[in-house]
């Protein structure tokens, strides 16, 4: 991604230090660091002690031994003025070191005297420090002005105040996670990973009105809390989830700081850094909204959350860094094509995504949250939009529809040859494929590391591979085809890529749980009721890839903004939040003897392992037998008292349960168009035709032969206020069912809206006459057929 705002403060013992970075380097040894979560100190060649402590916007600095010190930085310094005032030397800077990134005005103090310099953009020259006792650095950023930055110093305080808030701080956070019965190496591998879970994402609102210059606009300070630094593919898989149950109402506020950016530019960032960037698949932080949703967790304007998620899936991008790639044509052929790079994953992560989106309409339409929301465009737009209503009827009709679309990722599986495969914009197979070979459809793995990429529908991923046995069998393939991680089989990428190594030394066969595709795969076992198989697979992973801490190592691979590190603390503690969209846990052992978790502003959450053993013999909650492999998060969040026993060897418990999936709790078929492709017209699945009707005029739509129909789809090519009337026609032409809408708002170009036919109401019918009653720009009609959906045989996910 890149580091910005890089500004370097370096002490050296010399009087007149060297320029050059080579030549003024001072060495180190690893037994002179002194590392914690608050105060860092080290011990320089030269007889330099340096420490670092942390403030809002602020950074402390205490040097020994130092005569002098050397700023130096990446990137231009626009301007520089040093004065000296009653504390001693100022030192206001302007610092732009990435195109399109906010400029951060540096405000240093420190004594010492000034021989600073600016030519051609960087500083040169050092400041003289008086004597070579303890000399305090103080240091304020900000992205809007020097008199913010030294505001931001101002509150930080003093170095001593600020280490004092930095401790105090980070203890409470370390408090919410007490272990016994862990070696030295599980306490300080849980220890890091609750304090790198805590490091992301950032908050970029400064000072008491959270002032910030836009990411977006950099001619516009903003005040509104606004969070950044942060990658949703990564963390939406166990990081947000621990951040809710450790600390929801920070969890919370972090997330409602994503939804700022929506109000910012129109789009949430799947990637922010600070603004959004174009990395990864998905747009992932639609599930962490749901998940965020359904675990209750509180500080979160769910409506305008649900509007970004809505926009995320239902409007193409004017921008490559946010929102679905593909998405034009791929919303109405059920799959992103090879068009698009990686657009196999796409679907995949759609799939997730779409799944999350049901689940949040769905907690909308429960909670009767359906006012309206203010969806404006980024300022810069000028102009105001009206707010996105949403009523019962049509958060009802999102919900399904979602929910079928949650089921897309079977569009893109080959069951003859049992992978996820890309298919080209003609609906055919990709050529060439090979399971092995890295890159082109797949993000960061193979087809095998994607084989089980459905985590939100365990269930239906097992009917893909042929039933529960199937999936299984299939897992211990995965499990004993090793990993070579050979250049030849990079693909795209050229080259051996870190993370292929880096799976070939995990020596689990294809499980690379280096990074964080394969971090759900062991689990998947207990899709296929062998839940002894994914316990002794997670324990093995424990025991053999996460040590080492005294010797630099403890992670097997990529630790992205605490998510490989939540990955650790569940597992070890015996929780897994394996199934997005759920807010449940499967159990696994726990791998010490006793966890109380301890939430902020929560009740007590007490984890026992009782025994020694890899497997599971059997569980309690609160003194009453617990037989399901997943426990929801409401009946932990509320203080629990969970006791797992433990065996050592397997003992079959709770092999007739299964996690929850989405095709149980919403019993369905995957969307199934009936409209006739019809080159150049409203149903030629580009999205790209536009067909002007003026009020009155009608287009008939003929279905493949007579279908029963339950929704519908109207894409808009502009914004504004739609009216239409309907009438469905049987094999004779003959009106079987009708229908009106009025008043139907489209916030954005491009957008597809969905409906129920009749208002939940189906029909059969072999064609629809489209009649519109105000003048539209249309791109494509779809009606959809009706699944059928038996609710007798909804899965009970409490």
């Amino acid at each position: 991604m890149g580091d910005h705002g890089v500004f370097q403060v370096m002490p050296s013992p010399l009087l007149e230090p060297d320029d050059d970075r080579r030549a003024r380097a001072l060495g180190f040894d690893h037994d002179d660091e002194e590392a914690g979560p608050h105060r860092y100190a080290v011990t320089l060649d030269g007889g330099v002690t340096a420490e670092l402590v942390p403030g809002d916007f602020a950074l402390g600095m205490r040097f020994t031994g130092a005569r002098s010190l050397v700023l130096d930085h990446h990137g231009t310094i626009r301007s520089l003025t040093c004065e000296n005032g009653s504390e001693g030397l100022i030192v206001r800077a302007l610092l732009d070191d990435r195109e399109g990134k906010p400029p951060q005005y540096i405000h240093l103090r420190v004594g010492g005297t000034s021989q600073l310099r600016l030519g051609g953009g960087r500083l040169r020259g050092h400041i003289a420090l008086s004597g070579a006792g303890a000399v305090d650095v103080r240091l304020g950023i900000s992205t809007v002005s020097d008199e913010q930055a030294a505001a931001n110093l101002a509150a930080a305080g003093s170095f001593d105040e600020m280490a004092a808030r930095a401790r105090a701080a980070w203890e409470r956070v370390l408090a919410t996670v007490e272990v016994e019965g862990a070696s030295e190496d599980q306490l300080v591998s849980i220890r890091s990973g609750v304090y790198r879970l805590f490091l992301y994402p950032n908050r970029y609102g400064e000072g008491p009105t959270h002032a910030h210059t836009s990411p977006y606009d950099l001619t516009t300070v903003r005040h509104a809390p606004m969070t950044v630094t942060h990658g949703f593919w990564d963390t939406y898989r166990t990081a947000w989830p621990l951040l809710a149950l450790l600390d929801p109402a920070g969890a919370g506020s972090l997330a409602e700081g994503f939804v700022e950016h929506f109000r910012d530019r129109g789009w949430t960032p799947r990637w922010s850094a600070p603004a959004a960037e174009d990395c990864m698949t998905g747009t992932t932080f639609d599930t962490v909204l749901a998940d965020l949703a359904l675990r209750e967790v509180p500080g979160i304007d769910l409506a305008t959350a649900y509007a970004s998620a809505l926009k995320n899936a239902t409007v193409p991008p004017d921008d490559v860094r946010v929102g679905r790639k593909g998405l034009r044509r791929g919303i109405f052929r059920g799959y992103i094509d090879t068009d698009t790079h990686e657009g196999m994953s796409w679907t995949l992560d759609n799939a997730i995504n779409d799944w999350g989106i049901a689940r949040l309409a769905g907690t909308l339409r429960e909670g009767g949250v359906v006012q309206g929301v203010s969806v404006g465009l980024p300022a810069s737009n000028g102009r105001e939009l009206p707010g996105l209503p949403r009523t019962p009827e049509d958060l009802a009709a999102e919900e399904k529809y979602f929910a079928r679309r949650a089921l897309g990722y079977r569009s893109v599986f080959d069951r003859e040859r049992g992978f996820f495969i890309g298919r080209d914009p003609a609906g055919e197979w990709r050529d060439g494929f090979e399971a092995d070979v890295w890159g082109h459809d797949y993000t960061e793995t193979n087809a095998w590391g994607t084989a089980f990429t459905a985590p939100h529908d365990g269930a239906g991923l097992a009917e893909l591979h042929g039933g529960e046995t199937g999936l299984g069998a299939k897992l211990d393939e995965f499990f004993a085809r090793p990993e070579t991680g050979a250049a030849a089989l990079s693909g795209h990428y050229g080259f051996a890529i870190h993370e292929m190594t880096e799976a070939r030394d995990v020596r689990l066969g294809m499980l690379g749980l280096s990074n964080q595709p394969a971090h759900h795969i062991p689990f998947m076992y207990m899709f296929a009721g062998r839940h002894d198989d994914a316990h002794r697979i997670v324990r093995e992973c424990l025991s053999r890839l996460f040590v080492g801490s005294d010797l630099g190592q403890g992670y097997p691979g990529d630790e992205d903004n605490g998510e490989m590190s939540a990955w650790y603390v569940f597992a070890t503690i015996g929780l897994y939040p394996l199934v997005p969209g759920s807010a449940s846990y499967v159990i696994v052992p726990p791998s010490v003897e006793r966890t109380v978790l301890r939430p902020t502003d929560g009740e007590e959450i007490v984890i026992e392992a009782v025994g020694t053993g890899a497997y599971v013999r059997a569980v309690t909650l609160d003194g009453t037998p617990w037989d399901e492999i997943s426990i929801p998060h409401a009946r932990l969040a509320g203080g629990a008292h969970l006791v797992i026993e433990l065996a050592p060897e397997p003992s079959g418990w709770a092999k007739d349960s299964r996690p929850p999936s989405a095709s149980l709790i919403a019993p369905g078929l995957p969307v199934t168009d009936t409209t006739v492709v019809v080159p150049d017209s409203l149903t030629d699945d580009t999205g790209e035709t536009a067909i002007t009707l003026r009020t009155g005029e009608r287009v008939e739509v003929p279905l493949v032969g007579e279908r029963r129909l339950s929704l519908y789809t109207v894409t808009s090519a502009e914004p504004g206020d739609l009216a239409w009337e309907l009438d469905y026609l049987d094999g004779a032409g003959a009106t079987s069912g009708r229908e009106e809408r009025a008043g139907e708002a489209y916030i954005w170009a491009g957008q597809t809206r969905v409906f129920r036919v009749r208002r939940g109401d189906p029909v059969r019918a072999s064609a629809v006459r489209f009649t519109a009653s105000t003048d539209c720009v249309l791109t494509q009609l779809e009606f959809i057929e009706d699944d059928l959906d038996n609710r007798d045989d909804r899965q009970d996910e409490h």
